[in-house]
């Protein structure tokens, strides 16, 4: 780096040597809250829902300290039951009680599609929300899930 200096009317370039900066690494590691069986806290949250409502009743039956696990793990057996159930209703429906017409048939399927795609989009958008460690905030199931790691938590803290 060069650096002007005076010297008596003069100006003159002097090249000037930076200080050595040290790299100093950051434990991100260290940061990262653990769980119970020694998993990051954001990987346990969006394992939560990976295998829908089997790895949240995975997480909520393991996780014993960890409150924001137990939170995600109790919505997402809150969300993917009903929405399992809904699907299998829909899909009997398309597959039983829709009439044999072509055109009817094409349309229910195409619904079914969207209303698919629009799961797997939500089911995405959960994942990344426990990955950053973030609580959806969906209407009913939020409160409702609260309320059951609260109860969960408190029967814990009894024993």
């Amino acid at each position: 780096m060069l650096r002007a200096i005076d010297l008596g009317g003069y100006n003159a370039l002097v090249e000037e040597k930076e200080p050595k900066r040290e790299f100093v690494p950051i434990d991100m590691e260290a940061r990262i809250p653990k769980t119970a069986i020694g998993m990051p806290q954001d990987l346990a949250c969006a394992s939560a829902y990976v295998f829908t409502w089997l790895s949240g009743f995975f997480w909520l039956l393991v996780e014993k300290r960890d409150v924001l696990v137990r939170t995600h793990a109790a919505t997402s057996i809150l969300v993917f039951v009903p929405l399992k159930i809904a699907l299998l209703l829909l899909y009997g429906i398309i597959a039983y009680l829709v009439p044999a017409i072509a055109w009817v048939r094409f349309v229910a399927w195409s619904l079914y599609g969207v209303v698919a795609l629009g799961v797997v989009a939500f089911w995405g958008w959960l994942i990344l929300q426990g990955y950053r460690c973030l609580t959806p905030k969906l209407p009913v199931v939020s409160r409702l899930a609260e309320k059951i790691v609260a109860a969960s938590t408190l029967e814990e803290e009894i024993k």
